[in-house]
């Protein structure tokens, strides 16, 4: 590489840095909890009824400084509770009647919080809220909702289980065990600004004309970003589309639907698959370094990908939503290239690795769309139907793709020669 190169992608890099360093700043210092709902799950692990007993919820560590139940809704089944009295941090329920294996719910929610508390290190902080009625197993959970001071959307839960029963002696024993949990946003948020400056890198070799960015993965490293930024900072997909508070019309959802999604799990594996059929595509395939080929194979596959849930918001007024239609769309595309391209792919050892690459991601999205979803024991009509529609889509896709490959060339030939009559 060339001094004048290595100059360029010196001052690339340090621009990149700063600038995503100067948004990275102004993100979290901690985060904080905003409300929180609770639920008290009471199961009777006894043989007989448990009838008229008051029972005592208590507020341990610093979920006694921080929650408030003054202001809370308390929703309950009143066959098995007949009252439940709220007094800021004394809170007590009375029992009417729980039959043997029977299960009630008590939920608290839209709880204010007194004590603004910070979980910067872990949730532990929060402490927990605790419970434990004899002859009963007691199942307390507290969820929180929170943000942080760069607006970014998080969510925590402690939960504590409590049994009280007795022994073949007679002896009464007790156990409970405690968890902790936050939905890892942060991760995604480093990922965000991971992806984010390698997007303003990109940005910044292109402005300083560098003759390798036509390998560079604008498309891939992009549509992460925006995948991201929407998950962390907008919401998932159902809060974008389905809560009244957050909600928008159907038709301003669809432009973002490709990138919304809607829990951690189905991002990350949407963005696993997405980036190495992208990053081929643009690195190996270099489709960007012919705008005709860029259209037809990158481009054309994406916006296809708009089709099933163009279709949903005009059959049902709603939208699907995520990237495992684009995955779909561009794994068929990539298909189509290396069928079509099978002999020349043959005598080069990179070309042969990354046909393989492709070949593992593709069938490997295809095996858990089949295998654990159609073939799950556990799947839901709904799942099912879900899986066979993504399966519907990417066979028309493949097919559409050894279209476009196979005979566009002889189709424009035979519209030329028709010109030349």
């Amino acid at each position: 590489m060339k001094r004048d190169q290595k100059s360029k992608l010196m001052s690339g890099s340090l621009i990149a840095f700063v600038v995503t360093l100067l948004l990275l700043c102004l993100g979290p210092q901690n985060w904080q909890t905003s409300k929180a709902d609770v639920s008290v799950i009471i199961t009777n692990i006894s043989a007989g009824k448990i009838e008229d007993s008051w029972e005592h919820v208590v507020l341990y560590e610093n979920a006694y400084n921080s929650l408030n139940f003054s202001t809370a809704k308390a929703i309950y089944d009143n066959n098995s509770i007949s009252q439940v009295r709220m007094d800021g941090q004394d809170v007590w329920i009375r029992i009417r009647s729980v039959s043997p294996k029977e299960t009630t719910i008590i939920t608290f929610e839209n709880l204010t919080i007194g004590k603004r508390i910070g979980f910067c290190s872990t949730p532990k902080d929060l402490g927990f809220v605790y419970c434990s009625i004899k002859n009963c197993s007691v199942v307390t959970l507290a969820e929180y909702d929170c943000k942080t001071t760069f607006g970014e959307r998080s969510f925590a839960s402690t939960y504590c289980e409590s049994s009280n029963f007795k022994l073949a002696d007679g002896t009464e024993e007790n156990t409970w065990v405690q968890y902790f949990k936050v939905f890892v946003y942060p991760t995604l948020y480093v990922a965000f600004f991971v992806s984010l400056f390698l997007v303003i890198f990109g940005v910044v070799l292109y402005i300083q004309k560098l003759s390798s960015l036509v390998r560079y993965p604008f498309f891939t490293l992009g549509t992460i970003c925006i995948s991201l930024f929407t998950y962390t900072f907008l919401g998932t997909g159902y809060e974008l589309q389905l809560l009244p508070t957050n909600s928008i019309s159907p038709v301003l959802f669809l432009p973002i639907s490709v990138f919304a999604h809607a829990s951690y799990d189905h991002i990350v594996g949407n963005l696993v698959y997405f980036t190495i059929v992208s990053f081929l595509f643009e690195s190996w395939v270099k489709v960007r370094s012919n705008l005709r080929e860029f259209i037809l194979f990158y481009v054309l596959f994406f916006c296809l990908s708009y089709v099933p849930g163009l279709l949903t918001t005009i059959l049902k007024n709603g939208s699907g939503f995520g990237l495992s239609f684009t995955v779909e769309a561009l794994s068929a595309s990539l298909s189509g290239y290396i069928i079509s391209n099978r002999e020349r792919l043959l005598h080069s050892k990179k070309d042969v690795l990354a046909t393989l690459m492709a070949g593992l991601t593709i069938s490997g999205f295809w095996n858990w769309l089949i295998v654990f979803t159609l073939l799950n024991s556990v799947s839901t009509t709904y799942d099912v139907g879900m899986a066979a529609g993504h399966i519907f889509f990417g066979a028309c896709s493949f097919l559409m793709a050894l279209f476009i490959y196979e005979l566009l060339d002889d189709i424009m030939q035979w519209f030329l020669s028709l010109k030349d009559v």
